[in-house]
C-alpha cells in the first residue's frame, strides 16, 4: 500500500507542479510574440498582410501551448499504466512467495494473474467478487490501451470510461466537444487519444489499495 501511495504523490506533488498552467500559457504567449516580432522586423515589400502575421503568431502560440500539454498529459497517462503494473508485479511477488509450492516460486508459467486467480480460486476466494475490481479491470484495460493504442483493450475500454477519450483541452480552449467517435487511438504515451485525469489516478489507486485490504479480509490477516 505505501508504494501505491508514493507513486501517485510523486506525480501528484513532485512532477505536475512543474506543468503550472500559468507557465505554459505564459510560454505559448511568448512563443506568439516572437513570431510576430521576427514577421515585424522583417523588409517591407508592399505585400504585407497583418492578418497573415497575427495568424501566424497565433498558431505558434496554440502549437507550444499543445506540445507541452500533450506532454503533461503522456506523463499522466504513463503514470497510470505504471500504477497498474506496479499492481500487478506486487500480486505476481505475494503469489510466488505466499502461494506457491516450496521450489515452484521461479517457475514462469506460474506467474501469471490468472494463475493467481485460479490459486486463490481453490481456497474459495474470488477475486472477481471484490468490491475494488471492476476499477482493477478497468485500470487494467487502461493500461493496455496506453501501452499498445488501439487493440481489444482500447474497444473495451470506449464502452466502459469513453470520456477517457475526450481532449478536455477543448474545453479549455473554448471548442464545442461532441461525444467521442470510435476513432482509432495512436499516440496515447505522448499524450493524445486518451486523456487521464489526475482524479482517476486517486480513485485507481484507491481501489488497488482496497483490493490489499479485501485480500487481507478473505485470507484472515489481520
Amino acid at each position: 500500500m505505501p508504494a501505491l501511495n508514493h507513486l501517485v504523490d510523486v506525480l501528484e506533488r513532485r512532477l505536475l507542479p512543474t506543468f503550472k498552467e500559468s507557465d505554459i500559457s505564459n510560454e505559448a504567449e511568448a512563443a506568439a510574440d516572437q513570431v510576430w516580432d521576427v514577421l515585424m522586423s522583417m523588409p517591407a515589400t508592399g505585400d504585407e498582410d497583418p492578418s497573415d502575421f497575427v495568424e501566424a503568431a497565433q498558431e505558434a502560440g496554440l502549437d507550444h501551448f499543445l506540445l507541452v500539454t500533450g506532454i503533461r498529459q503522456g506523463v499522466i497517462n504513463m503514470f497510470a499504466a505504471g500504477l497498474y503494473h506496479a499492481f500487478e508485479q506486487q500480486l505476481l511477488y505475494f503469489h510466488r512467495e505466499e502461494l506457491l509450492p516450496y521450489g515452484h516460486q521461479h517457475d514462469k508459467t506460474q506467474l501469471k494473474v490468472g494463475k493467481v486467480m485460479e490459486r486463490l480460486g481453490a481456497r474459495g476466494i474470488a477475486l472477481t467478487s471484490f468490491r475494488s475490481w471492476a476499477l482493477v479491470e478497468e485500470l487494467r484495460l487502461l493500461a493496455n490501451a496506453v501501452k499498445h493504442a488501439e487493440g481489444e483493450s482500447a474497444e473495451q475500454l470506449r464502452h466502459i470510461r469513453p470520456d477517457l477519450f475526450e481532449d478536455p483541452r477543448l474545453k479549455q480552449l473554448g471548442v464545442d466537444v461532441s461525444p467521442p467517435v470510435n476513432r482509432p487511438i495512436y499516440l496515447p504515451m505522448i499524450g493524445d487519444d486518451i486523456f487521464v485525469a489526475v482524479d482517476d489516478l486517486l480513485r485507481y489507486r484507491e481501489a488497488l489499495i482496497e483490493f490489499w485490504r479485501e485480500l487481507g479480509d478473505a485470507l484472515g490477516v489481520a
